[in-house]
């Protein structure tokens, strides 16, 4: 009956004790297997207490019996959480179970909720490519556009290196070439000719 209302208000006034709050937990994602995960709820116990009056209605009403006899219920109920012993647990139907801890603190223990009551669901990225994105390549922001741009643009530099290289090795060629032109035969030889040295004499002649 408690749980009951729990699942269908999210919480559960508990008198002189708290109120059992119905969390909506987080989805997961799994981006290696592209699913994701439903949400999973859980109960947590507050110690935050709350109206009764919804509750104490919901009581007679399923129960049959006046508003009265349905607070004492609901007080009998919450007397016995507050006398439970050290590590003593006491369930609440399918939603969990209460216990008491070493330093005499209450406390709600839940339990997951049916996987067939939160389905996952196939989740793959969608990407755009003519929507630009924001983004920051290290301390710029940019958008996906520019950076698309930019790099096309490293790209043809970098295709073209070799034309770059192969001029430059034509031009080495042509030089060398006008060198060996300008200071080489046919036969790339010296075509300076050379001329003897007069002929220096080991004697001496006389005019007689």
């Amino acid at each position: 009956m408690l749980t009951n209302y729990l699942y269908e208000y999210k919480n559960c006034p508990l008198p002189a004790v708290g109120t059992l709050v119905m969390q909506p937990g987080h989805a997961q994602f799994l981006p290696g297997e592209n699913r994701m995960l439903a949400p999973m709820p859980y109960v947590e116990l507050s110690e935050k207490e709350s109206s009764t009056y919804g509750l104490i209605d919901f009581i007679a009403d399923q129960k049959k019996i006046s508003a009265l006899e349905a607070a004492a219920f609901l007080s009998k109920f919450c007397e016995r959480l507050k006398q439970m012993k050290s590590y003593e647990e006491l369930p609440l139907s399918t939603a969990g179970s209460f216990y008491m801890d070493e330093n005499g603190k209450l406390h709600f223990k839940s339990v997951a909720m049916p996987a067939s009551f939160f389905p996952e669901v196939t989740a793959a990225r969608v990407i755009h490519p003519d929507v630009a994105h924001k983004m920051i390549v290290g301390d710029t922001h940019t958008n996906t556009t520019a950076m698309t741009e930019q790099l096309q643009a490293e790209d043809k530099i970098k295709s073209r290196w070799w034309i770059a290289a192969a001029l430059l090795a034509l031009l080495g060629v042509a030089v060398l070439f006008m060198y060996y032109r300008q200071h080489s035969s046919g036969d790339f030889g010296n075509d300076m000719q050379a001329k003897p040295a007069p002929e220096s004499k080991s004697y001496l002649t006389t005019d007689k």
